[in-house]
């Protein structure tokens, strides 16, 4: 059995690139497979293997062919820098094929059977690889099914895709982010049976936190076995074996951590802080009971229930008043009924201190655990108020890691409908001069500028010198800072302006809040980086059926803060032979090569795309309106005269 294993891991690494070698490779993988009764594919798939799967997209079933784009127009789709696909998105109107009886089955089955049909694409194959459900929710025009993968039975932490379908059972895009197989099965820390208990594993994250709490007084979860995989949260190192568990305390200062303890050694591998720095509300006064040298105590009292008159303290009327209109927001905008979507209270404590030895508490807080918002003494402001309710929605949905980009993205979100609650509530001041403003109405200092985060120290753009690089100790890897580039990416959208060599007009706070709002409850995983997000935001205005030129301008906008990917290579050839045009560079198995005329390849561009055109006469009148490259191939070209 042992040289069994050795030859099929040696053959299923074959890698050759030619047409003829990916017949043979078939023929090898077969053969394969009678032996050993599965196939492992392993190596990374080439340009040509993902232009295959985009190319062969077909119209909705519920739309008359008249109401969907030429079939030429393929699919979208990003790579990872380790070269597997991370999303693949259907043109409007357009979906991939579905395998036989996929519409009698459920939809987190069709889901998780597309990833491992075409597992050698993403890097997974059913040999160590499966995938389960999280969470499935169907809207009036698609279904969104949320899959985590698993290794070996073992999650991977905050490795997950997004499969978005129609309402016919039909796949229409993949956005995620994977472990590919390769690197889990090629690194020796990356075991499945632990040789730390998960008793150990619950003393060992009890002594990290010993110098904030009396061990008898903290709690944890019950610890569940997972595989940490740094490259999915865009960090360094090599994916290991971990306890999963929660940490938390309420004496002497309150906290609550996520903890990855190593399953093998056990050092506390990572933590993330569960407690980010609802219309039913309830409002509570923090106080200090008594103070001693070494200890005190405090107290919080109910100080105002819904519909109760103004208690006349005057942060506590002010988070009653905010909380009101950042819950109207979400259900007028949205049809949200609170942070979780399911009418929760929403419960606040002011003058709120994390210690009562530490008081007053220069900051504001949102508890996913305990469900409430915590407010220091000030901090009761309608941008703020917003901002904490939103990470609470960030945790019911999207649940975006607290660490690096995903961070920070978490961090932005929070800004956004903070000023856009702030900008609509008709409370405060909001002269042009205050306008993007995060906390201007702080006694402290305002905190950030989403028009201008240079202005506080913050990065408008993924390059900019500004920009924190990942960690796992300064502010959770930048998660404030790095929060400006998609900070400035809402205001570019919703108000317009011209930036890093882009021109960008704005949308409006409306449309810009549902472009988000699609993103963080349906598409984005928790790991989610940069990449993640521009393909979200744009499946989004897909979803929401933006036309194209605001898609262009989506993209303009996203280029200017540089988290947009580069355009795909798209190929004519009007001397082709090849009998299924699908814009690749050359006829390959079985028969899909390039485009004919420089019509398809145009009607098959997006934004920031490259149409290369072999030489030759295309003797075809058109109108370009899109951004696009053309480039001529292998000799002279002439386009529109015969």
């Amino acid at each position: 059995m042992k040289r069994k294993r050795q030859m099929l891991r040696w053959l299923v690494r074959l890698k050759e690139p030619t047409a003829v070698s990916i017949v043979r490779r078939a023929c090898v993988f077969s053969f394969i497979a009678m032996v050993f009764f599965t196939v492992r594919t392993l190596g990374a798939p080439t340009t040509e293997d993902f232009a295959k799967l985009a190319s062969q997209v077909v119209p909705a079933q519920a739309r008359s062919a008249a109401a969907v784009p030429p079939a030429t127009v393929p699919a979208s789709f990003s790579i990872s820098p380790r070269g597997f696909l991370k999303s693949i998105s259907a043109p409007p109107s357009y979906h991939f094929p579905a395998q036989p009886g996929a519409a009698a089955q459920p939809p987190s089955a069709i889901a998780r059977d597309f990833l491992l049909t075409n597992g050698s694409l993403f890097g997974v194959s059913p040999l160590a690889i499966d995938f389960r459900e999280e969470r499935a929710r169907q809207s009036t025009a698609r279904q969104y099914v949320r899959l985590q993968e698993l290794y070996h039975g073992i999650p991977v932490v905050a490795a997950e895709a997004v499969v978005q379908l129609n309402l016919q059972n039909e796949v229409e895009a993949v956005l995620g982010d994977f472990e590919p197989e390769d690197s889990l099965a090629n690194n020796g820390r990356t075991e499945t049976q632990p040789r730390l208990s998960a008793d150990a594993a619950v003393a060992k994250a009890k002594e990290a936190f010993i110098a904030q709490a009396a061990p008898t007084q903290i709690q944890t979860s019950t610890p569940q076995l997972a595989i940490f995989a740094p490259a999915v949260l865009d960090e360094s190192g090599e994916s290991q074996l971990v306890w999963d568990l929660e940490v938390s305390a309420t004496a002497p200062k309150k906290f609550r951590y996520r903890v990855l303890v190593d399953a093998a050694r056990g050092d506390i591998v990572r933590l993330w802080t569960l407690t980010p720095s609802a219309l039913y509300r309830q409002i509570l006064q923090y106080s200090i009971v008594s103070m001693s040298t070494n200890s005190c105590s405090s107290s919080e009292s109910l100080v105002r229930l819904e519909g109760q008159p103004p208690s006349g303290i005057a942060d506590a009327d002010s988070a009653y008043t905010y909380l009101g209109d950042t819950y109207n927001f979400y259900l007028v905008n949205h049809g949200r009924d609170g942070f979780d979507g399911l009418g929760a209270t929403n419960r606040a404590v002011v003058t709120y201190c994390q210690s009562c030895l530490q008081c007053p508490w220069n900051n504001a807080e949102a508890d996913s655990f305990d469900r409430e918002l915590h407010f220091g003494d000030g901090w009761a402001v309608d941008d703020i108020v917003a901002h904490e309710f939103t990470h609470l929605v960030t945790a019911s949905e999207s649940g975006l890691i607290y660490t690096n980009a995903s961070g920070a993205i978490n961090e932005s979100f929070s800004d956004v409908w903070g000023e856009f609650v702030d900008l609509t509530n008709g409370h405060g001041a909001d002269t042009p001069d205050v306008r993007w403003l995060i906390g201007e109405e702080l006694a402290l200092a305002t905190l950030r500028s989403m028009k201008n985060p240079p202005q506080y120290n913050n990065p408008d753009r993924l390059g900019s010198p500004l920009y924190q690089p990942p960690s796992n100790t300064y502010d959770n890897g930048g998660v404030h800072e790095n929060s400006g580039v998609n900070n400035k990416l809402c205001y570019l959208l919703t108000d317009g302006d011209a930036f890093n060599g882009q021109s960008v007009y704005g949308m409006g706070i409306t449309r810009i809040a549902d472009l988000y709002y699609e993103v963080q409850v349906n598409l984005l995983t928790s790991g989610a980086g940069w990449t993640e997000l521009y393909q979200a935001l744009r499946q989004a205005a897909i979803n929401l059926g933006w036309n194209y030129s605001d898609r262009l301008n989506l993209y303009h906008a996203c280029a200017a803060v540089e988290i947009a990917g580069p355009g795909a290579n798209l190929y004519v050839d009007k001397s082709s032979t090849c009998p299924n045009p699908a814009g690749l560079a050359s006829c390959v198995f079985p028969g899909i090569g390039p485009y004919l005329t420089v019509s398809q390849g145009l009607n098959a561009a997006g934004p920031a795309d490259v149409v290369h055109v072999r030489t030759g006469n295309y003797n075809e009148p058109m109108t370009i309106n899109q951004l696009v490259t053309i480039r001529a191939e292998s000799g002279p070209v002439s386009i529109g005269k015969p």
